[in-house]
């Protein structure tokens, strides 16, 4: 059981330092695995308009992307 909760750690520890990197339209949007935010670049040709769409978009992507890769890699551990 001790073996198992190691491996759970390691995994939380591995899934924080997940990054997924998603592009649109000259805006680029870093998350990790927590769900943070980690890195944002504006196009500044935008307007303030398409920016909050893009946004939006690019927030809904790697969020979708984030949760897709915690299910593979938790799948070994019969979660």
């Amino acid at each position: 059981m001790f073996a198992k909760f190691k491996q759970m750690r390691e995994l939380q520890k591995n899934l924080q330092e997940e990054r997924i990197a998603v592009e649109k339209e000259g805006v680029h949007l870093v998350m990790d695995g927590s769900f943070e935010l980690r890195e944002l670049k504006l196009n500044p040709e935008l307007s303030v308009e398409d920016h909050e769409r893009v946004l939006k978009e690019l927030w809904g992507e790697a969020r979708k992307k984030i949760q897709e890769t915690l299910l593979l890699k938790m799948g070994g551990f019969g979660l």
